[in-house]
């Protein structure tokens, strides 16, 4: 990027918003003078020049004042717009991304990890607790207790023995045989 590409936009800028400022000024003194009841009061009493010099810099200020906050909003404005453009960009993103995998769970898909511990209770040749699932699979028990969940909400799997101390040991529903047949996973 060139200097004048960089810092010439900026300059021009201040220098425009200086010129304006000026030129307010200019006419709003030229005003104050050409007024007749003004022109007559400043004829007839003393007015300090640095009355006149700090109602010039008061005026000044105020146009500056403006012209920043106008410059402000304007930014803000851009700064909503390019926002706004981000959220569509996402939400098309996440119609593409999360289209297919709603449709999945509405047909019933489960995801690779649920579907392993599915196969691992339907095979399983005697009773299988969930403990044994989860260390088996080398899940985290938060984890584990998800894809747990997902199989008993979606009955694929159920509780056939519970012992005195509170250990449950699951199979594979006839529906959960049937989901995995359907998908040649037995």
């Amino acid at each position: 990027m060139s200097l004048w590409q960089k810092h010439g936009p900026p300059t021009l800028q201040n220098m425009v918003g200086g010129i304006l400022a000026t030129a307010v000024v200019a006419a709003a003194v030229g005003v104050f003078g050409w007024v007749k009841p003004a022109r007559e009061w400043l004829q007839k009493t003393a007015v300090p020049a640095w009355i006149f010099l700090l109602a010039l810099v008061a005026v000044c200020s105020a146009c500056w004042f403006i012209l920043r906050k106008l410059k402000r909003q304007l930014r803000d404005a851009k700064l909503l717009a390019e926002l706004e453009r981000i959220g569509k960009k996402t939400e098309e993103i996440a119609t593409k991304v999360l289209g297919p995998l709603e449709k999945a769970i509405e047909r019933g898909e489960l995801d690779e990890t649920s579907t392993k511990m599915l196969i691992m209770i339907a095979n399983a040749n005697q009773p299988i607790t969930k403990e044994q699932v989860i260390s088996e699979l080398n899940l985290q028990k938060a984890k584990g207790d998800y894809h747990f969940d997902q199989l008993f909400e979606r009955d694929l799997v159920h509780v056939i023995q519970k012992q005195a101390d509170g250990l449950l040991f699951y199979e594979a529903t006839s529906r959960g045989r049937q989901h995995l047949a359907k998908r040649n996973l037995l």
